[in-house]
């Protein structure tokens, strides 16, 4: 079966004033269809920019990436993008935002008012279809933002640390929400984060990048089963794997500081 997503020899070299920075070196890697893999790696190294590039948002440098065997030459409509602000608009209401893309692409938005409607149900939204941004607390924006990706039903989910900016009680909340959410949708999902625990919860494999420039020092398959239950974080099985995340993160870090 051809990959949904296929990384070859991508690599990313910025032309500043003073010099190029080569910010990622080499990244060979294939997601299949309808997994759920999340990207890790130290400030800089490049994640955000990985998935910038799988959204065709971005060129690489050098190398290839590829979406169900074709080549990434730009954004695709079968993308979802999700990304560290919910980036709402204001004077919207959250049915509207939601429905905001099918505008953009010109279809017919009747057609799609219903599934807005379930999907703000499905992320505990109900009775919220009315409200403006400014009338929803952070975790409900970003709810918003999920089912806004969602509408236009995507083959690919692509999120930029989504939850980053939300309390420690919401963002475990919100990682909930995206579980129920992947066991009904089941989109192939990129998802960057700082988060070690958030991408052993919600993850199949976890991609690890070195520093800068970076590439991928681990790839990590999560053994377990779905659908995932909050409990499973307190097993010695979890806290196993967040050490060698941990420890993988730490090495390729020092090696790429020492090689500078």
């Amino acid at each position: 079966m051809t990959a949904a997503i296929a990384l070859k020899s991508v690599g990313k070299t910025y032309l500043t004033r003073d010099a190029e920075v080569e910010a990622i070196r080499r990244v060979d890697a294939e997601i299949a269809q309808g997994e759920f893999v999340s990207v890790l790696g130290p400030s800089g190294c490049g994640k955000s920019t990985l998935l910038m590039m799988i959204a065709g948002l971005e060129a690489p440098s050098h190398g290839e990436i590829l979406i169900e065997g074709r080549a990434v030459t730009g954004p695709r409509r079968e993308n979802g993008l999700i990304f560290q602000d919910a980036t709402l608009l204001p004077w919207k209401t959250a049915l509207e935002n939601v429905l905001f893309p099918i505008r953009m692409m010109r279809r017919p938005v009747a057609a799609y008012e219903e599934r807005a409607r379930t999907l703000l149900r499905q992320v505990g939204l109900s009775g919220f279809e009315d409200k403006r941004p400014h009338e929803l607390s952070g975790g409900m924006r970003q709810r918003v933002a999920i089912c806004r990706a969602l509408i236009h039903d995507p083959r690919l989910l692509l999120m930029d640390e989504p939850f980053s900016a939300l309390d420690a009680i919401t963002r475990d909340e919100m990682n909930e929400t995206l579980v129920d959410i992947w066991e009904r949708e089941h989109k192939t999902g990129v998802f960057v984060t700082h988060s070690i625990r958030e991408a052993v919860f919600l993850s199949d494999r976890v991609l690890v990048m070195t520093g800068r420039p970076s590439t991928i020092a681990l790839d990590l398959r999560v053994p377990f089963p779905r659908p995932r239950r909050p409990e499973i974080q307190e097993t010695a099985e979890f806290g196993r794997l967040c050490g060698t995340l941990r420890a993988t993160i730490e090495a390729g870090y020092g090696r790429r500081r020492e090689a500078a």
